[in-house]
């Protein structure tokens, strides 16, 4: 089984800030704005090695999303990430 230690989830969460987001987490869930527009949600499943990442169709969020799976792939290499948008 792959788990995800809170340290590696705070790592994210100060990747994400760093990339100008604003972040509220909860656990494993992260809900993202940026600009003052809501980007979307990224959840981390770490008992399937999967990530799902679901973006608003606004401009603003398209133009965020390979950031943000950037980030994902950088700290959490063994996740499977799906992108919804």
């Amino acid at each position: 089984m792959y788990s995800i230690t809170a340290k590696k989830l705070r790592e994210l969460r100060s990747h994400l800030v760093e990339k100008g987001f604003k972040v509220r987490q909860h656990c494993c869930e992260y809900f993202l704005v940026r600009n003052n527009q809501f980007v979307g949600v990224l959840s981390l499943f770490p008992s399937w090695k999967q990530a799902l990442l679901i973006s608003t169709k606004r401009p603003e969020a398209e133009k965020s999303a390979a950031e943000i799976l950037q980030v994902i792939k950088e700290i959490f290499p063994e996740l499977e990430v799906e992108f919804r948008n």
